[in-house]
């Protein structure tokens, strides 16, 4: 399985201003011998609006779905648009933290950077801890930058305690 990520940032910068206003868009392509149903379930695109900490996710899995995560507020709402109803489920800091409980994110810098879409990014190593299996469960090396959103709680909702907005 490969899945090419091709990153483009539009964004107003102000000098030194933490505050990004813009957007970036994934697109997502598979190659090889790879489940069709795989397949058919990866969006093609993913687009995603920021300003500030705040980032408004939209993708099509079938059905058309927003993410909205406040990292201020550490609240993530997701609306599901299906045919004959809308669907909103929000889940609060206390409800993300419950979740994130049975979890340990073991996060590390390499030491890295690269610049990417003109944003200077440090390269992390993110492992996830299962606390009651006491094993790991996934890892990942991603590229944040402090450039877009600031602090840890951009990423309260997906990895709790990274610094920055990762563009990978």
């Amino acid at each position: 399985i490969c899945c090419l990520m091709v990153v483009t940032a539009f964004a107003q910068k102000e000098g030194k201003s933490k505050l990004f206003t813009g957007q970036v868009k994934f697109s997502n392509t598979i190659e090889g011998d790879v489940d069709p149903q795989i397949k058919a379930n990866m969006p093609p695109e993913m687009l995603y609006r920021i300003c500030g900490n705040k980032t408004k996710t939209t993708m099509n899995i079938g059905l058309p779905m927003h993410i909205i995560e406040d990292g201020d507020s550490c609240k993530l709402i997701r609306l599901l648009d299906i045919p004959g109803q809308q669907i909103a489920v929000v889940e609060t800091k206390a409800d993300l933290d419950e979740k994130h409980s049975n979890y340990e994110y073991r996060i590390s810098k390499t030491g890295d950077t690269k610049v990417i879409c003109g944003y200077e990014c440090v390269g992390y190593n993110v492992i996830t801890w299962s606390k009651e299996d006491e094993e790991e469960i996934g890892s990942s090396l991603c590229y944040t930058t402090t450039e877009i959103g600031s602090g840890t709680t951009i990423n309260s909702a997906s990895t709790p305690g990274l610094e920055g907005y990762i563009l990978y």
